[in-house]
């Protein structure tokens, strides 16, 4: 897989400088490639507007699952309960050359 040249990251918190501030993930699955410390971005734009939307205030909790119906990329996103308390999000535009794929292979 060719690596992209932009990776993605939508986030409730605005970045301080001009670095954004790596953190622990969690995961209710307690999948461990899915809890580590880091910035999680996705080269899929449309995966990091969901992860945007689900970690802002007021979300109690929601998953993402990521598909190609037909070849075409998708996203399915569900919120379980709550609503954003805020009208916005960040979205990072990042270069890739600084992220690293795991597991390899992966989106994320």
């Amino acid at each position: 897989m060719v690596k992209p040249k932009y990776v993605y990251h939508g986030s409730r918190k605005k970045m301080k400088g001009n670095k954004l501030t790596p953190m622990k993930a969690t995961d209710l699955g307690k999948i461990k490639d899915n809890s580590q410390i880091g910035i999680y971005a996705s080269d899929f734009i449309n995966e990091a507007v969901a992860m945007g939307i689900l970690k802002l205030d007021g979300i109690r909790g929601g998953s993402i699952d990521r598909g190609k119906p037909q070849g075409i990329p998708a996203i399915d996103a569900v919120i379980y309960g709550g609503k954003p308390k805020k009208k916005f999000f960040y979205l990072y535009i990042l270069p890739s050359k600084n992220f690293k794929n795991i597991p390899k292979g992966s989106t994320q």
